[in-house]
């Protein structure tokens, strides 16, 4: 009776421990499934993150060319625009430059008949006082000699008059040459530093933050 107690109590314990193997093998089985699908949903995981790290960087790159694209063609118009400004700036000078030299012209042409007229007026002068010591003389003449005489010394004084006139003239336009002169450069230099103020141009590019 002991006996087959005892065998009955082997070989439930078999049993027993045949199940338990079975057990854990399934258990086993199903944990490495499930490791597997972990493993390949991180794959997937990882794959996707990488694709969206390239994408982003993809955007980024294009931006940053887009950005030096667009600063660069800025940096192009305002080299360009400020080559035209400044050629005009050198044609304006040049202008100015011939515009001084004409000046400097009449003033020379000018000053060269102010002295012929002093000139003429000395050599008048002179023959004016040599009249007078000749009209002293002419007690002893005809009447007809000394009418022309008098005829002649008025004519050389309306000459006189006429020249005298003449110089004033040529003072008179002097001082409005030059007046005009200081005008036109005047108002140049304002027109020009105008155009300076209002052409002149600054472009602000915006980065991207980080």
């Amino acid at each position: 009776m002991e006996l087959i107690i005892i065998l009955a109590v082997i070989a439930i314990a078999g049993i027993v421990g045949s199940g338990v193997t079975v057990f854990m093998l399934l258990r086993a089985k199903a944990d490495g499934k499930r490791i597997d699908n972990a493993k390949e949903e991180a794959r997937v995981l990882v794959s996707r993150a990488e694709d969206e790290k390239r994408k982003l960087l993809i955007d980024a790159q294009e931006e940053v060319l887009s950005i030096r694209t667009a600063s660069e063609n800025d940096i192009k118009q305002q080299r360009q625009e400020l080559t035209q400004l400044e050629r005009r700036f050198l044609q304006r000078e040049e202008q100015l430059q011939t515009k001084n030299d004409e000046l400097d012209l009449e003033r020379s042409s000018l000053t060269d008949k102010q002295r012929e007229m002093e000139e003429s007026l000395l050599e008048v002068a002179d023959l004016k006082s040599q009249q007078a010591q000749a009209l002293e003389k002419v007690s002893g003449l005809s009447v007809s000699d000394a009418r022309e005489m008098v005829m002649l010394k008025a004519e050389e004084e309306a000459q006189h008059d006429l020249a005298q006139r003449y110089y004033e003239l040529e003072k008179e336009s002097k001082a409005r040459a030059d007046e005009n002169a200081r005008n036109i450069i005047t108002l140049a230099i304002n027109r020009l530093s105008t155009d300076v103020v209002s052409e002149t141009t600054t472009s602000v590019v915006s980065l991207p933050k980080r």
